[in-house]
């Protein structure tokens, strides 16, 4: 605990500003720490080690157990779990679920199944080894299983014996090369490593998802989505074909249909290095899933399909160009709308270059970060060389790289508005006697129907105050910042985007609201009000942010994973700008202290940040008060309870509460706000109508 060194008043340790007169505490007397319970004797609902989990809590991953030979060489079957074993792994992480003696080796000479994630918040040994969890494996490492820690705070430590020296499964940089490009229809890899002469893959479980042969079946489905599905599947047919991976799209059961009506992959298949397959595999497929549907489709479908297959058509681009012609038959002679293939055309790859060349890759939360060190084993090497005698090769270095963009195919789509959904939530905390912090949420959204089909046009305004300064001061400069924002855009924006300028030009107002009610009423010192600022301007797929202070904005997607968007206006951050070493930098008592705040001085001493955004996939935006951002705990939590909200079966309100819930159990010392945003996309379907 800090005495803070005008009023006296005992404050949390890592609280910046006085509760009582909101004086700087970087001058503050340190009080001996109380010390805690151990944690077997602790009575913490959410550290208690002796509670049950549930099952539906638990994370489930889909297991695939390979031999550690080539596509082409099976003689050596997977491992496959022993009777006797109820785990996967030796640390018992991975709890094997159903009958373990029924799991057996399938067509594909693989043994697939199940597996209960028991410590879902602690980072895989592919999380390690990507630097998105510290500490990062050393070098040329694996994860020896009986060496895996999960600490008190949930997170994973390893300690990486000498004697070990396997490396990451080829197969598994496969994944991750196509991770970005790929997803959602690629699903996410969790962890892989070899054991037993097996390579072993947790991916993302998409079993109880509906197959696409269900999805032809139904009555309810139009021929018109039908065809954007055979659309997609010739793109992601240019992308896996060059990756030696065409046979993924060959296997009817590995073909599912997400909640969004997106062509999924189940995993991956290898193409025979021998006998790689073609275009009339393809158009063979199309054929036996309209047979199975068992349902009267239109004939120009059925004939391409015939067409496909006896190699009437040899090109991608030809069959690309046939079901556009097919698309708009079917939209003159039917009621099809813009929405319906909205919903089940192209996923959200965004309007920017299927190519890893596009990415940033510094910037990236995921997978496809550069590890410490990749090299493949001499198994690996072996398979590398299997998939690059494909059709189509890609040379071994890009697997772990950048692919050419040049010769990989690409594609290029606006996108479109699909839906817009927001809730707000603020909690005074566990210590405080009031609530400075301040939001506001005001939307437009409006359906436009026109004769080339529907569309959805909106316009979001969001603010996030955090308010600070003694007797109340700091709950009247969050409120009157916020107002002053709305009343100012309500006059200040129409149909698009204000200009920086513009976004500018609010905040100075709002400062100056609150600089001369400090000015009126002789506030000084450490008694002038301010407020944070966090800023969301939501306009169709376009969006802009700004802040000043310390409040923040996350973002979160499936490809990009979380990303901060603001970088706190606070002495720790202006030192590590000029060049300050982090640790050294926040080192110092004052590091937390605010260098912009809206409110105690003139505008000439406010210098927003502002930026603007496009919305290329689905995404949650996050503005929080810092009494849910200290601590780290939304990158902490971001799995369990950031990554959940993304689907549209998630309830934003329950999602808000839950967050409080959590700051309040490992924060508690300030008030905690928290605005949720999710966005939804889709590819503009003009491409199938127009070409």
């Amino acid at each position: 605990m800090r005495v803070c060194p005008q009023c006296q008043y005992t404050n949390p340790d890592d609280y910046r500003y006085c509760q009582q007169c909101g004086a700087s505490l970087s001058g503050g007397i340190s009080l001996p720490e109380t010390p805690k319970l151990d944690a077997e004797n602790s009575t913490d609902p959410l550290t208690e080690t002796d509670t049950p989990i549930e099952e539906e809590s638990l994370v489930t991953w889909y297991v695939i157990c390979s031999s550690n030979g080539s596509a082409s060489d099976r003689s050596t079957p997977p491992a496959t779990p022993s009777a006797d074993g109820a785990y996967l792994d030796q640390s018992q992480r991975y709890e094997i679920m159903g009958d373990v003696a029924a799991i057996g080796v399938n067509s594909s000479g693989d043994v697939e199944f199940q597996v209960h994630d028991l410590s879902p918040d602690a980072p895989s040994y592919l999380e390690q080894l990507y630097g998105i969890c510290p500490p990062a494996c050393p070098e040329s490492s694996i994860l020896d299983e009986e060496d895996y820690h999960v600490t008190s705070s949930g997170r994973a430590t390893y300690t990486v014996r000498p004697d070990r020296d396997l490396t990451l499964p080829a197969i598994a940089q496969l994944y991750l090369s196509l991770q970005h490009q790929l997803y959602p229809s690629l699903p996410r890899i969790h962890d892989a490593w070899q054991q037993e002469g097996s390579v072993i893959l947790l991916l993302e479980d998409r079993s109880a998802l509906p197959s696409l042969l269900t999805a032809m079946h139904a009555d309810s489905i139009d021929p018109f989505q039908v065809v954007s599905w055979l659309y997609y599947t010739t793109k992601l047919w240019e992308l896996l074909e060059t990756y030696g991976c065409g046979q993924s799209l060959l296997v009817p059961e590995n073909l599912r249909i997400d909640e969004d009506g997106i062509i999924c992959l189940q995993r991956l298949y290898l193409d025979s290095p021998t006998d790689p397959p073609t275009l009339c595999h393809l158009g063979g497929l199309w054929q036996r899933l309209l047979q199975q549907a068992e349902r009267p489709y239109p004939d120009p479908i059925r004939q391409i399909c015939d067409d496909v297959e006896s190699s009437v058509i040899t090109t991608v681009a030809q069959i690309q160009e046939r079901l556009r012609l097919i698309a708009d038959d079917l939209q003159s002679s039917s009621e099809a709308t813009d929405l319906q293939l909205l919903d089940l055309s192209l996923s959200s790859y965004g309007d920017s270059q299927l190519t890893m060349k596009e990415h940033d890759h510094d910037s990236l939360q995921s997978f496809t970060t550069e590890p410490k060190d990749l090299s493949a084993s001499e198994e690996g090497e072996s398979e590398l060389e299997d998939w690059q005698k494909t059709t189509r090769p890609v040379p071994a270095e890009q697997m772990d790289t950048e692919p050419d963009g040049d010769d990989l195919p690409t594609i290029v789509l606006p996108m479109q508005l699909l839906s817009v959904e927001d809730a707000g939530r603020t909690d005074i905390g566990r210590q405080r006697k009031d609530n400075q912090d301040y939001f506001a949420i005001k939307t437009h959204v409006r359906k436009v129907e026109s004769p080339t089909g529907r569309s959805l046009h909106a316009q979001g305004l969001y603010i996030l105050c955090d308010g600070m300064g003694g007797h109340a001061g700091g709950e009247i400069a969050s409120t009157l910042a916020t107002q002053t924002l709305e009343q100012y855009f309500e006059t200040h924006w129409d149909d698009g985007l204000p200009d920086e300028e513009t976004i500018k030009n609010g905040i100075f107002l709002a400062n100056n609201a609150i600089y001369d009610l400090n000015v009126q009423n002789m506030r000084s010192g450490s008694g002038r009000m301010g407020t944070t600022l966090v800023l969301v301007l939501l306009q169709g797929t376009e969006v802009a942010i700004a802040h000043v202070g310390d409040s923040r904005l996350y973002r979160y997607s499936r490809r990009q994973g979380l990303e901060l968007l603001t970088v706190d206006h606070e002495v720790g951050q202006r030192d590590i700008q000029r060049g300050m070493d982090p640790v050294e930098a926040y080192s110092h008592p004052e590091a937390y202290q605010l260098t912009q705040a809206l409110g105690p001085r003139d505008q000439d001493f406010v210098h927003p940040d502002v930026a603007f955004l496009d919305v290329n996939e689905d995404n949650i935006f996050l503005l929080c008060s810092d009494g849910l951002t200290d601590n780290d705990l939304i990158e902490t939590y971001c799995q369990s309870h950031v990554e959940p909200l993304l689907s549209p079966q998630t309830s934003l309100e329950q999602g808000a509460s839950q967050l409080i819930e959590l700051a309040n159990h490992y924060n508690g010392h300030d008030n905690i706000s928290v605005i949720l945003i999710r966005v939804r996309v889709r590819p503009n379907t003009m491409l199938l109508r127009r070409g």
